[in-house]
């Protein structure tokens, strides 16, 4: 999820499919915080000056139903030169809601949502 949630690519039709699919995981606040992020961050905007490659590092539960993930994300500008690299935290909440229909089947087959999210860049 945070790995499709925070990908910036230049093959414009593989981000929209990869955003596509975070957006069929997320719902209530977390939909919201997506919206806000990406009305802030354009992942397509950005794609024109450089790529984010984020990878996980850390996956802890919290509780039955939040977990806390850890990523490094680098920039990488267009010609391949590595810009930056960046520490990021983020909690989030999950709900698992079984699917009750055939096209809720094909895009989230186990009814995993990710209902609530946060983020932010470590120091």
């Amino acid at each position: 999820f945070i790995r499709g949630a925070r990908q910036v690519m230049t093959d414009r039709i593989a981000m929209k499919k990869g955003l596509e699919q975070v957006y069929a995981y997320a719902r209530g606040p977390a939909r919201t915080y997506l919206d806000d992020y990406y009305r802030a961050n354009n992942p397509f905007e950005i794609a024109k000056t450089y790529v984010a490659v984020p990878t996980v590092t850390s996956l802890l539960r919290l509780s039955p139903t939040s977990w806390q993930i850890r990523w490094t994300e680098e920039q990488r500008g267009l010609d391949g030169v590595l810009l930056g690299k960046s520490q990021w935290e983020g909690v989030l909440t999950t709900e698992v809601i079984p699917p009750t229909s055939e096209e809720t089947i094909h895009v989230n087959p186990l009814g995993l949502y990710v209902t609530d999210l946060r983020w932010t860049k470590q120091l």
